[in-house]
């Protein structure tokens, strides 16, 4: 934290008790916020940027005394956004996706703030020496299981000929002690390093490899251009959070149900993703990882059968993409791609990205992908959009014939999943979809979807250049 003169501590659990306490004043929160407010608007800083977009930090930011705001703020009681990228992050956080973008990405669109990734400094390993493992995370569910650690330290050490270390902070003792008790009976020779987060730089800075499941040493490790090996269990979503710089890899179950929810636990009787990871496949991973073997890798993954899939890591024009190494890239893969590049193009259209450079960016990270390939797919892609904007025609006109007459549950559910098909193709992003015991609440739905689907096909008829027919016409200025 070197780049930080000064860090503020918000006090939130602090102010939510002082609200139920029986013997705090009754304004004491209040109070306590308006101090911490004036305390760091004091400092006249010029910025401010908010990293997240729920509602406490948007109306925290509002209260701020900075010239230039970024990111979503409240003023006068109404949410602000600063750019559209903003809206997108807030409207991003709060539905369900289906084309995803990477956190980072949407964070430094959003801030308005340039790519400085610099990819060549992955490649500067000659000073580098060490493997460092990092097997805890927040999470119970993204821990590395025991016994599958030390069967990949057993193989590690007897075929990788550099130091090996087990990385773990304070306080994390209790849940360190089953791995360290296992690697000292086997006197398999690897290093225990009890760390604080501030304290691990220096060292984690000159490893070769960082072999890390879904947690923050994941992140600092890529930041310091350290190679970096994901494995990804449970809650990780890596299409989300995934290790960000590129030429990294990330391997991960190919289960349905991977990955889980933050918010709930496991829905199978046992951590079934944890099951199928085979030491001595991860520890043949790492050795070609080291060695520059990228088809080897996916081979290794794809003889291991063992629901399990490996991913590098790409920048291409300045968006974060993850592809298999263990299958050739597909056409679905290009179009997901290509989704991305259209809603992005959206966004930023005085900066957009055209086919020609994402084929230029493909050949520059030697991906195995044809000009035509790109071509063809984009129709692909073009045509799909022009049928969900047809299909948005027929979904607005049964959305008026539900206002005139009445229909039962089940027909009302049936016509629901009509609608979550289409919605979860559109625009790269899907809205809940609730369906309530009584007709009459599914109503506030229905009218919040018939406005997502005036805006959509206001949003695509002149992106696609379609005309609307008489009937249509009828169907989007009649009110519902």
């Amino acid at each position: 934290f070197n780049e930080f003169k000064k860090i503020f501590y918000f006090p939130r659990v602090a102010l939510q008790k002082s609200m139920g306490e029986k013997n705090a004043h009754l304004f004491s929160a209040h109070y306590n916020l308006i101090d911490f407010v004036n305390e760091v608007s004091k400092e006249s800083y010029d910025f401010s940027y908010n990293l997240t977009p729920n509602k406490l930090s948007a109306l925290l930011h509002g209260q701020l005394d900075s010239k230039y705001k970024k990111g979503v703020f409240f003023k006068a009681g109404i949410p602000q956004f600063t750019n559209s990228w903003s809206r997108f992050y807030n409207d991003y956080q709060t539905t369900k996706k289906t084309e995803l973008f990477n956190n980072t990405d949407i964070i430094r669109w959003s801030l308005d703030l340039k790519d400085q990734r610099d990819e060549n400094k992955k490649l500067e390993t000659k000073a580098r020496s060490g493997i460092f493992f990092q097997v805890l995370s927040s999470d119970v569910r993204k821990n590395w299981p025991v016994a599958s650690f030390i069967e990949t330290v057993t193989y590690a050490a007897a075929k990788i000929k550099r130091p090996l270390y087990l990385l773990y902070g304070p306080g994390e003792e209790s849940l360190m002690q089953p791995y360290l008790a296992e690697l000292q009976m086997r006197k398999l020779g690897i290093i225990p390093l009890c760390l604080s987060f501030s304290d691990l730089e220096k060292d984690l800075e000159k490893a070769e490899l960082l072999v890390s499941v879904d947690t923050s040493i994941k992140h600092l490790g890529a930041h310091l251009g350290v190679r970096v090996l994901e494995i990804a269990l449970g809650p990780a979503d890596t299409r989300v959070t995934g290790v960000y710089p590129a030429f990294n890899y990330i391997l991960q179950p190919t289960l349905n149900c991977f990955p889980c929810r933050h918010s709930s636990s496991c829905e199978k009787s046992h951590f079934e993703c944890k099951d199928h990871l085979n030491g001595q496949i991860l520890a043949e991973i790492i050795l070609n990882i080291l060695e520059n073997k990228d088809e080897s890798i996916g081979k290794i993954v794809r003889s291991g059968k063992n629901n399990f899939s490996i991913q590098k890591t790409y920048n291409l024009q300045g968006i974060w993409v993850s592809l298999n190494l263990d299958r050739p890239m597909t056409a679905e893969d290009i179009q997901k791609i290509i989704r991305k590049i259209n809603l992005y193009n959206e966004m930023e259209p005085e900066d957009p990205i055209s086919m020609d450079s994402l084929y230029q960016a493909c050949q520059k990270n030697n991906l195995e992908v044809e000009k035509h390939e790109i071509e063809a797919n984009f129709k692909v892609v073009s045509l799909n959009s022009k049928n969900q904007l047809d299909q948005a025609y027929g979904l607005l006109k049964q959305i008026k014939q539900f206002s005139r007459i009445k229909k039962d549950a089940s027909e009302l559910k049936s016509f629901l999943k009509l609608a979550k098909t289409w919605n979860q193709g559109s625009h790269g992003y899907v809205y809940q979809l609730p369906v309530a015991n009584k007709i009459e609440d599914n109503f506030m739905f229905l009218r919040s979807l018939q406005m997502r689907l005036n805006q959509f096909i206001e949003e695509n008829e002149n992106k696609h250049h379609v005309s609307r027919s008489a009937s249509q016409r009828e169907v989007t200025n009649e009110e519902g």
